[in-house]
Parts: structure tokens; sequence; C-alpha cells
């Protein structure tokens, strides 16, 4: 998850309470429930010993369930623009109308993968999206469009010396062509 977005009013993604949606996951609650509710449905099983086939089954029956919860934990996760990865991440993206950023072409001759913007990156720049919307320019905006102009800008401030005068500026280690430096 990022931990802040400098010289941006964007949200700062560390400040949210995490959500709801995604819960803590216990493989002992979920057994013991089980369990519970087995001896309520047939009180003839609350004798039972941990060797008993029937246990058996309620801890295959509780693991499957905590999977399938993981599971869910994760996609809800992957909705969401703080705890978004790869893809799911890029498709969270498109609905800002933003993609990730080629860093470095894939090359043919060499056979090398392209080198893709990051995901903090890449997230940095989703969140500051909808201020690149205005024509007014807010400072945020310049700040969008100047990490998104070029995949080389690493960051990017802008200031007002004086009304209706903007200076923005960036920054940029990245060494064209060298595929170590992303």
């Amino acid at each position: 998850m990022v931990t802040s977005i400098s010289s941006s009013p964007a949200v700062d993604l560390s400040r949210l309470p995490a959500p709801v949606a995604v819960e803590e996951l216990d493989y002992e609650v979920i057994f013991a429930q089980m369990r519970d509710d087995l001896v309520e449905r047939d009180p003839s099983f609350s004798a039972l010993i941990d060797s008993d086939p029937a246990i058996k089954v309620l801890q295959v029956a509780a693991y499957r369930e905590l999977i399938i919860r993981q599971r869910i934990n994760e996609a809800a996760r992957a909705c969401m623009v703080a705890y978004a990865i790869g893809s799911d991440l890029d498709q969270l993206a498109a609905v800002f109308g933003v993609t990730r950023q080629v860093l470095v072409p894939a090359d043919e001759q060499t056979r090398s993968a392209a080198v893709m913007e990051d995901d903090d990156n890449l997230r940095r720049r989703v969140l500051l999206a909808p201020d690149g919307y205005s024509v007014a320019g807010p400072r945020s905006a310049y700040v969008y469009h100047t990490l998104s102009a070029h995949p080389d800008v690493l960051d990017a401030s802008a200031t007002s010396p004086a009304p209706g005068e903007v200076s923005p500026d960036h920054r940029s280690i990245r060494a064209k062509g060298n595929r170590e430096n992303y």
C-alpha cells in the first residue's frame, strides 16, 4: 500500500481505515463454529475426540473455508487502489484513463521483455488523474501531467511564483537505455 503522495492533495492511503470487506481470518474460530453447528444439529456428536472421522471432516472443511475466505479477501483488495497490484491495478487505472508507462520497450533482438512502470508510480498517477481533468490548473494537475508526459520522469512538482504563472519542475534519475536503472 502507498504510504503518501508527495506534492498532492490526493488521498493519503495510509490514513484510510482498514476496509470492512476484508475480514480477519482464524482457522480455529472457523473450526469451532463448524463443530458447534454440528453438535447443535445432532447432539450425539458432542463427545467427539480429535481422532474421530467427523472431526477430520470438519478440519478439512474448516481449512477449505479458510482458503475460500482468503481468496475473497484478496479479491476485495484487488478492487481497491490502495491494495491492488499488477493487472488488477491496471484495470483500476483504466477507469481513470491511465495506462502503465513503458520505461524500456521490449527488444526482439535480445528477447528481453519491456520494463514497465512499477505499481507505486502507477498508483500515484491514478490518484492524481482526476486533478488532471481540470482546465483551471490546480497544482496537482501539473504534477499529474508532468509525471504522465514521459516514462523517464521520476518525480514532479509545480509552484506558482506569481498569480497566473506556473513553474512545473521534474526530476529524473533514469538513464535512458540502461535496463538496470528501472
